[in-house]
């Protein structure tokens, strides 16, 4: 009986830690999806607080130009490209330490999106005006690792039923995104591949979370569950054990 008793606290136990383990991963993906937004936010403000007779142009700008260490726009740019990655970088690290389903293409998911998320703070502390050599450097961190991330993650869910098939066309589409961006070879080409880059990223990566978020709060409701069924069972066996104890007295 006392074994029992054992497995049914073990058991318990483990529930509890799938339980934190769940709530980490809705938290830090929560935190890198409001990092994307906040992002967004600020990159709106630094093109409008961009210097300059005609302003920011669009398709004739890159976005590091809102970095430049010169221009007043600078710190809403450098400021918020450091907190995105900031942001992401727990989400893969929760990836990384929680296992997830513990397969490579996963792992490699992990540790590469952490890379990339280095790669992200690094461009917002090397303005490349400043630091020409270390952002390109930065920018490489970032962009490369973010092509093994999307080919690892679309692995790792390939084999569920249930995946999207919008996801893969957005993964698709970042990959050709990533491969023109590299190889275009025009100052017009990087500028529009690099801003396709950016967008299909966002959307992207605020599938996967919207994705990971929606199982990890699934897990959390059914391990409830299963939490309060242990428990009883758990209950009923210290009664019985009671019980039992009880007669062997009498």
């Amino acid at each position: 009986m006392a074994l029992c008793w054992g497995g049914g606290e073990q058991s318990i136990h483990g529930t509890r830690l799938m339980l934190r383990i769940n709530r980490i991963i809705v938290i830090v993906s929560v935190v890198a999806c409001l990092g994307v937004v906040q992002f967004v936010c600020l990159v709106v403000a630094a093109i409008r607080a961009y210097p300059g007779g005609a302003g920011y142009a669009f398709f004739g700008n890159f976005l590091s130009d809102l970095g430049r260490s010169d221009t007043p726009d600078s710190m809403l740019f450098n400021g918020a490209i450091i907190v995105l990655g900031l942001c992401l970088f727990p989400f893969f690290g929760a990836l990384l330490a929680t296992g997830m389903d513990g397969t490579t293409s996963t792992k490699v998911t992990a540790v590469a999106g952490m890379i990339s998320a280095l790669g992200l703070i690094g461009i917002g502390l090397t303005p490349y005006d400043r630091y020409f050599v270390a952002h390109h450097v930065a920018l490489a961190l970032w962009i490369g690792p973010m092509f093994v991330v999307v080919f690892a993650y679309v692995a790792a869910v390939a084999k569920e039923q249930e995946t999207s098939s919008c996801l893969l066309a957005i993964s698709a589409a970042m990959v050709i995104a990533i491969l023109s961006y590299a190889l275009i070879g025009t100052r017009g080409g990087y500028i529009a591949m690099q801003k396709a880059t950016v967008a299909l990223s966002f959307v992207w990566f605020a599938m996967i979370g919207v994705r990971v978020i929606r199982t990890a709060v699934y897990h959390v409701s059914q391990r409830h569950l299963i939490l309060r069924r242990e428990a009883q069972g758990y209950m009923e066996l210290l009664k019985q054990g009671h019980r039992k104890g009880t007669r062997r007295r009498r």
